[in-house]
């Protein structure tokens, strides 16, 4: 019996030691899949923003955040109110609620970014205006050298291959990221599920009403004498709609489109939906297939182009650039940026200044000084964004150099900072409270930040940050949460 026992044992532990090294295996292989992830998408990130275009017809960013469950093992041991926001933090039975500014497993960020760039951009997609679906080339033979250029969260189809377009109605099973259910949602439901997509919509002007390839065959593409909207058709038969990314190709150019969006604005001044505003640039949610359809044609393979990193939990953008004019040299002597200068600080000022209290950095106006904005009393770079913690206290407070809308450090909103109407389908791009104290205690049930700058804009930013996160599927009770990702970018102009 001895011997048994000691068997038995002998198993249990030999199995334990296969178990560690399976999950300790499988942590790595996820740790080292979504570094590949990341690193491939610095590339393409640090290229885009190399070529962005100054005289781009907008800039759009919006940040928004979404509650999800990280995965099917998060939702068995959720509360049963539903509520991905209420977590047993201690296990003392009792749910706690974050803040939905606080960021991690359950709060996500969804955030949609859009510019104009020049480079060469090969067609990733295939279309001849004379052929069927059947018979269309899988990838046009053609490139262009300026596209416009979305970054953001995909809609993904379901297993039976179609689309619902959550935020309009029209019945069905919605497909947006973290909307509706598990089981109606199968590929897009779970955080862990989500995919950020990356469309580069190639851009040529079209001679005597086509736009051909190398070989001289008129091509399916986008209309361009209008405003990008996501019920934009296309000129193929039959038409497709712009969020459908059927096609990677619009009839027009960065200055032909610059004029069409003026006169656009011109023309709706007064209008309830503002061009940064869905239906218009501020949407199409791009839609976007996990897998290829069956048999392979170029309405299938078109549908998985959009695909850039999948098991995409997080995707923030935030921006710096020369918006403010601060106070360089408290001290007065002529030398700004001298150590006596940094001696002021807002808690310890210069009394006998004129006027009295500079402290270096202190904001003085809303016009630009030829200098990156900083931290008030540091040499920190200022990130304006949706409010972020980022010094890690728990609370969102600017003064410290935490993100938060450029509104905050002027006390005013500026021009290119947009309020949407608050409603049941737009509630998520309503910017957030003014809070001078501590975000974190945000109320807001739905708080976002646009910022959007138009043809007439010139003063925009002069960097970006993107903070990913990457959950892979094989992560799964091997690491506790995904892996993030930060990169800093300065713009090409």
């Amino acid at each position: 019996m001895v011997s048994v026992a000691l068997m038995v044992v002998l198993m249990l532990a030999v199995t334990q030691i296969f178990s560690i090294a399976g999950k300790t295996m499988g942590g790595g292989q996820a740790i080292a899949a979504a570094l590949r992830d990341a690193q491939a998408a610095q590339t393409v990130f640090a290229q885009d923003f190399a070529s962005i275009a100054p005289d781009g017809a907008c800039l759009i960013i919006r940040n928004s955040r979404k509650a999800a469950y990280r995965n099917a093992s998060d939702l068995a041991i959720a509360d049963m109110s539903g509520d991905p926001m209420k977590f047993d933090l201690d296990d003392d039975t009792n749910f706690e609620t974050f803040s939905k500014l606080e960021y991690n497993f359950r709060n996500h960020r969804q955030d949609y970014l859009m510019f104009f760039a020049r480079d060469q951009y090969s067609r990733q997609t295939g279309g001849n205006l004379t052929a069927t679906d059947a018979d269309d080339p899988l990838v046009a033979d053609m490139s262009s050298r300026e596209a416009a250029i979305f970054y953001h969260h995909l809609s993904l189809r379901h297993n039976n291959g179609t689309f619902v377009r959550t935020d309009v109605g029209g019945g069905g099973l919605p497909t947006y990221p973290g909307d509706g259910t598990p089981e109606g949602n199968p590929n897009n439901y779970f955080a862990s599920q989500w995919t950020l997509g990356r469309v580069a919509m190639t851009l040529v002007a079209p001679t005597a009403g086509f736009i051909k390839d190398r070989n001289g065959v008129n091509q399916d593409s986008y209309d361009g004498t209008s405003i990008f909207r996501r019920f934009g058709l296309s000129n193929s038969t039959p038409r497709r709609d712009f969020d459908e990314a059927r096609f990677d190709l619009a009839g027009t150019t960065i200055t032909d489109y610059k004029k069409v969006l003026a006169d656009y604005i011109k023309s709706s001044a007064n209008s309830t939906t503002p061009w940064w505003y869905e239906p218009h640039m501020m949407n199409p949610r791009f839609q976007a297939s996990p897998f290829v359809p069956q048999p392979v044609t170029a309405d299938g393979a078109a549908a998985v182009t959009p695909i850039f990193i999948p098991a995409c939990t997080q995707f923030m953008v935030e921006f710096a650039g020369d918006f403010v004019q601060q106070e360089w040299d408290p001290d007065e002597n002529g030398t700004p940026d001298q150590a006596s200068d940094m001696i002021f600080t807002p808690g310890s000022r210069n009394p006998s200044s004129t006027p009295p209290n500079k402290f270096y950095g202190q904001v003085t106006g809303n016009v630009a000084d030829a200098r990156i904005d900083s931290v008030a009393g540091t040499n920190q770079i200022r990130w304006y964004g949706l409010p972020r913690d980022t010094n890690g206290d728990g609370k969102i407070i600017g003064v410290d150099g935490d993100v938060v809308p450029l509104r905050d450090v002027l006390g005013a909103l500026q021009s290119f900072e947009k309020v949407a109407p608050r409603s049941a389908a737009t509630g998520p791009y309503t910017t957030p409270v003014l809070l001078t104290t501590n975000y974190m205690a945000n109320t807001d049930p739905a708080p976002g930040y646009i910022v959007a700058w138009g043809p007439s804009d010139t003063n925009r930013p002069k960097m970006i940050r993107i903070t990913l996160g990457i959950d892979r599927p094989e992560a799964e009770g091997k690491l506790p949460d995904g892996q993030s990702f930060e990169y800093v970018f300065s713009l090409g102009y």
